[in-house]
């Protein structure tokens, strides 16, 4: 299987209707990107689907360690919800590789509301692709 990017991508693919529609830039040695969800990615009644959070911070630690240069691909992610995050919120999301242990890739991420409050956070580990 190749893997090979496209603007399909549910995360960050600007040709998506459907998708989030991420745009990572980098910050020193974080990413970062603003996030306003779609009242459509509730899951209880104004609140975030944690599907759609672990999504978020899966695509803020992929880039992360994609822009270290590494081509990899998500092996393990582990998120920790702190708090319900409102639908009706702006948000931002962070990500950081922590660390390389031989082929894997351990980066971190969380996100934020505008005063820095955290709603969820998480670590994954991360294999190269071809």
């Amino acid at each position: 299987m190749e893997f090979r990017a496209d603007e399909r991508c549910f995360a960050c693919g600007k040709e998506n209707e459907w998708g989030i529609k991420l745009s990572f830039r980098k910050e020193g040695e974080e990413v970062i990107a603003s996030f306003i969800p779609h009242p459509n990615y509730q899951g209880y009644s104004g609140i975030l689907h944690g599907g759609i959070i672990s999504t978020v911070l899966d695509e803020a630690m992929f880039y992360a360690v994609y822009f270290s240069g590494e081509k990899a691909a998500t092996a393990e992610l582990t998120v920790r919800f702190k708090r319900p995050v409102p639908v009706a919120g702006e948000y931002l999301v962070y990500g950081k590789l922590e660390e390389k242990k031989g082929r894997l890739l351990i980066a971190s991420a969380r996100l934020v509301d505008k005063e820095g409050k955290v709603y969820a956070e998480a670590r994954g580990k991360f294999l190269p692709v071809p």
